[in-house]
């Protein structure tokens, strides 16, 4: 089982697991890792990560939706360093990235039980939107959505 699949089984387990299952499944999971680069690419995209000293411990991703937005995307920090500030400066260099590749707007959505993400994406400006991809029912019910506004981001 690839360690992503096994962390949302234990951070997310009101998914059911076939749905999780079928989004992480192998194939479409190694695809998917195999297409960061392309997905995430400059000078549109972006692809950070978080170090401790010398050791990586989380990473952030940005992509386009269109023209003017992009989404933040696999926003994550190993168990050992969250809450420690990592988190902030991770979600700042993620909008300070997506104000500098020009777009106006970021959204995302994340898990409706991560409330300690939910809380720090508050914390910058991030409001409630309407779901900006179509996912299905029983995965949307799971998801919270957010965007904010570049022009009237906060530090």
């Amino acid at each position: 089982m690839h360690g992503y699949r096994k962390l949302t089984y234990e951070r997310a387990p009101l998914f059911d697991h076939p749905v999780i299952d079928k989004k992480y499944a192998d194939a479409p999971f190694d695809q998917m890792l195999k297409d960061l680069p392309i997905t995430h690419a400059r000078p549109k995209g972006s692809i950070l990560m978080v170090h401790d000293g010398d050791v990586a411990v989380g990473c952030g991703m940005t992509n386009p939706i269109d023209q003017r937005t992009c989404e933040i995307q696999r926003v994550f920090l190993s168990a050992d360093v969250r809450g420690s500030g990592f988190g902030k400066a991770l979600v700042a260099a993620l909008i300070n990235q997506a104000a500098d590749n020009g777009f106006h707007r970021i959204e995302l959505n994340t898990i409706s039980i991560l409330h300690e993400a939910i809380a720090l994406y508050r914390k910058f400006g991030f409001q409630p939107c309407e779901p900006y991809f179509e996912f299905s029912a029983i995965v949307e019910a799971k998801l919270l959505f957010f965007g904010l506004d570049l022009t009237n981001s906060v530090d």
